[in-house]
């Protein structure tokens, strides 16, 4: 969620300056409406003092974010692998058990995400 807050809306904010009547109004663009989006797609969410911008989720289902997880856990484990005498000389073997299960943790989500998806 993506919040601002406007100059008008801050505490103690002067008040925003009026239009002169002496200035030409400016023309709207004009077009066939359905190639401009709906007012309401426009129009930002108010919440107290702040506003909510008028912005679709990037990701609703959050698959690529665990494809990402779990393919950076899953090259960490073979490297890891390949580095075996490595980790067993520095008794730092847990490492290896680490990065498997990212791997094992990011299958499961992956797998309730596809299942979430299809319902």
């Amino acid at each position: 969620m993506v919040c601002y807050m406007t100059d008008s809306q801050r505490p103690g904010a002067p008040e925003p300056a009026q239009p002169r009547e002496s200035e030409p109004a400016q023309p709207r663009e004009s077009g066939p409406p359905e190639s401009q989006p709906p007012a309401s797609a426009l129009e930002p969410t108010v919440h107290g003092f702040f506003v909510q911008a008028p912005i679709a989720p990037l990701d609703e289902d959050g698959i690529v974010v665990l494809s990402v997880g779990t393919a950076a856990f899953c090259l960490a484990s073979i490297g890891l692998w390949l580095a075996w005498d490595r980790l067993v000389a520095a008794h730092d073997q847990w490492w290896l058990a680490v990065a498997l299960t990212g791997v094992v943790l990011g299958l499961l989500g992956l797998l309730y995400c596809w299942r979430r998806r299809r319902r």
